[in-house]
């Protein structure tokens, strides 16, 4: 079975970047991974919103478009705790 991903937005400071960073979790896989960009110099974080409402929105949208339900995204967070 293929692993699912999801997305979220975790507890953060909104003023370090502009707004809220996503953050993607990977079924099964221990801790999650802040979208904040490549490793190089231009590298920028993801913002996905100003305000936590529309950064959650966004998520939200990512996820449905994955095919997935909100306890689908509560279960793939909670596995990797």
């Amino acid at each position: 079975m293929k692993e699912r991903i999801c997305y979220f937005i975790p507890l953060q400071d909104p003023e370090e970047h502009g707004g809220y960073i996503p953050a993607q979790a990977v079924e099964g896989s221990k801790g999650y991974r802040l979208m904040t960009g490549g490793n190089h110099k231009w590298a920028m974080p993801w913002i996905w919103g100003k305000t936590l409402e529309d950064a959650e929105s966004a998520c939200d949208n990512a996820n449905e478009r994955l095919g997935l339900n909100k306890d689908e995204v509560f279960e793939i967070i909670a596995s990797t705790m």
